[in-house]
């Protein structure tokens, strides 16, 4: 952003470290907007101490426009954000609702919606020759308020800047999880490795380096430890009865390739073979055998990564079991902007949990 707002200006945020504290957040990030608009509402809110929780600052100036955007995550997903009117797109339009906004907030803090406080307005002026105006609505609570509701729940204050998609964002006062996230994952194609098995789920990781935990548990039929098992039958549970027939369709079955020299295809036998005890027969599997594990599966597929819907059925679903997944994002404060970099528009953990 350096050259678009420059540093005598009020709303121009230089940020060296990472903010992790809702202190941090409200000095570098949010007093600068609030003390830059000569409004009655905006001082009130600094003698306040009151923080942003859901809304947006419309910024623009020097040719350029830039939106500040706020919105409040839980540690278990949830979020409280603001909800545009259908329609509008430009600065002048209405922006959104602030009951309907109001009540998802008090529902995800836990308190009653008369508590948060709501601040709107514009104001316009010259700079430098230049025509500027900043818009603003958002919802707002006193920070220790805001402080005693959060710790019950885990919540934080997501602040992102950016018109289209963020280039900066922070997180305060610590990292959530965001559920249903916007990043690309297709399981119809996404393609995936095997990376470990836990004791309640079994992780892959794509291609384009999204994080997959299958974690379905119903119960499919039973298995006797593989075709050289042990002959006592154990219950198998879906997302390893899914893995046991890919390993065995690469090793024996349809998808097997086979070799027309015996030295080669007894070998190749005893690779998946062990490929399958390893990777079935453990309650956990670490990420060093998973690697070998992962190495085995190129050697007998042919390919380093594996279609999502081969390795977890068709569409998948198995033995009339239909499967549901949610993505996930871990939000963590972004980087230095003066040494922002593409990666640094993106979310540190992607992940999908595959559930039945």
């Amino acid at each position: 952003m350096e050259g678009y707002l420059h540093s005598a200006d009020p709303l121009y945020i230089h940020k060296e470290d990472e903010m992790t504290t809702l202190a941090d957040l409200r000095s570098e990030h949010v007093l600068p907007l609030f003390s830059w608009v000569p409004n009655e509402a905006t001082r009130l809110l600094v003698e306040k101490n009151a923080v942003p929780l859901v809304g947006v600052i419309y910024y623009r100036a020097y040719g350029v426009a830039q939106n500040f955007t706020f919105y409040l995550a839980t540690e278990n997903g949830e979020m409280a954000q603001h909800k545009p009117v259908e329609g509008s797109k430009t600065i002048h339009d209405v922006i959104f609702d602030a009951d309907e906004s109001r009540q998802r907030i008090a529902a995800v803090l836990g308190i009653e919606s008369d508590q948060i406080g709501l601040s709107e307005g514009d104001e316009k002026y010259e700079n430098n020759m230049e025509n500027c105006c900043v818009r603003w609505k958002f919802l707002y609570l006193d920070i220790e308020k805001f402080e005693v509701a959060r710790k019950s729940k885990r919540v934080s204050i997501v602040a992102e800047e950016g018109t289209n998609s963020p280039i900066q964002r922070w997180v305060a006062p610590n990292a959530v999880r965001i559920r249903n996230a916007g990043f690309d994952f297709d399981i119809k194609t996404a393609k995936l490795q095997f990376v470990a098995k836990h004791n309640n789920s079994i992780e892959y990781v794509t291609d384009t380096g999204i994080k997959v935990f299958d974690n379905r548990r119903s119960h499919v039929g039973f298995s006797d430890g593989g075709i050289y098992g042990t002959g006592k039958m154990e219950p198998t549970i879906i997302r390893e009865d899914c893995l046991r027939e890919f390993l065995y369709a690469i090793w024996r079955g349809h998808k097997a390739k086979r070799s027309a020299d015996k030295e080669t295809e007894r070998l190749r036998d005893y690779a998946g073979w062990a490929l399958e005890r390893l990777a079935l027969n453990a309650d956990e599997v670490a990420r060093k055998e998973g690697r070998i594990i992962a190495q085995g599966i190129e050697l007998l597929y042919g390919e380093p990564f594996v279609p999502a819907v081969e390795m977890f059925g068709e569409w998948y679903t198995r033995h009339g079991h239909v499967s549901s997944w949610n993505k996930r994002m871990l939000l963590r404060d972004t980087g230095n902007r003066d040494a922002l970099k593409e990666e640094d528009n993106k979310l540190v953990e992607r992940y999908v949990v595959l559930n039945d």
